[in-house]
């Protein structure tokens, strides 16, 4: 349950005027998701009073969360850009991080949340049996494994940028997000593969201690990191208001000007047409110009 981590000068969390606002409540709903799925998660520990149904509702309120969070990173950067895919193929990094992270991130909470619904549906939370409906539970295991695969992809995206105007602070930020991010998904990764090695009997207490431990080592880590991101967006708007730099979106301003000079530019047949009839009109005499031509014939 990663999300970009980003600090690109062009971006569109919302209207010009509560464009940071908009920004800083996207952070502040991931914090809150990353609260929700730890929760989630202890509650999942065996020897607890608490049915575990509890647990994975928060689990599914918090996946929901996160997928809006990514889409909206999603539709800020494509609304900085005026939704022109073509600019894209400039700048491979925001192809490969601005736009290809929150999508694979939404995927993979997607198939978390399915996953995680339709073992509620059909076991209560619970290892079921063998039979259809331990099928159908075999499913929604490996779709449990399929989201924390793609959560760590993204992580791996958010960590391959590559800076040129930011500077050190800005860069620092960066790491205290993304590291927590990476350590995060392999865990949660691990503790899904674990999950499906006791399939299809009901796993020991053990073995489920310690895919429990590994998920809410996981979303500590995640919550580490949106706190930490929800310090980094307040701060890049600070760097930004003081005049400070952040990264471009490269070829940009070169393709606005490009575009601008093709619906500027006439064809020539066109202008050549023109300028023949400017050539060829014949041009009206004055008053002045007859009365003294009149003079000299007279």
């Amino acid at each position: 349950m990663v999300k970009l981590a980003s600090v690109r000068r062009n971006r569109q969390y919302g209207p010009p005027g509560s464009r940071d606002l908009s920004e800083v409540i996207n952070a502040f709903l991931y914090v809150v998701a990353t609260l929700m799925l730890l929760a989630g998660s202890i509650i999942q520990l065996p020897g607890l009073y608490v049915d575990n149904r509890i647990g994975l509702t928060l689990i599914l309120i918090s996946m929901v969360i996160i997928i809006a969070v990514n889409l909206h990173d999603l539709y800020a950067h494509l609304a900085a850009i005026g939704f022109r895919l073509r600019y894209l193929s400039f700048d491979r990094q925001m192809l490969l991080v601005e736009i290809a992270a929150p999508l694979v991130q939404s995927i993979g909470a997607i198939f978390f949340f399915v996953g995680t619904f339709y073992l509620l549906k059909t076991s209560g939370g619970i290892y079921p049996g063998g039979g259809k409906r331990g099928t159908r539970g075999r499913l929604a295991y490996w779709l449990l494994v399929a989201g924390p695969a793609l959560w760590l992809l993204g992580s791996i995206h958010n960590a391959s940028q590559v800076y040129e105007k930011a500077n050190l602070q800005v860069q620092a930020y960066q790491g205290a997000v993304g590291i927590p991010f990476i350590i995060g998904s392999n865990l949660f990764l691990v503790s899904s593969i674990l999950t499906i090695q006791s399939w299809p009997r009901p796993a020991l207490g053990t073995v489920q201690a310690i895919t429990a431990w590994f998920q809410i080592a996981a979303s500590a880590c995640w919550l580490i990191a949106a706190i930490m991101n929800s310090i980094k967006v307040i701060q890049v708007q600070q760097i930004e208001r003081l005049g400070g730099e952040l990264e471009p979106v490269r070829g940009l301003f070169e393709q606005e000007r490009a575009l601008l000079g093709e619906q500027q530019q006439e064809p020539f047949l066109e202008e050549r047409a023109a300028r023949r009839r400017a050539e060829t009109v014949v041009p009206i005499p004055t008053y002045k110009e007859v009365a003294v031509h009149s003079e000299l014939n007279y």
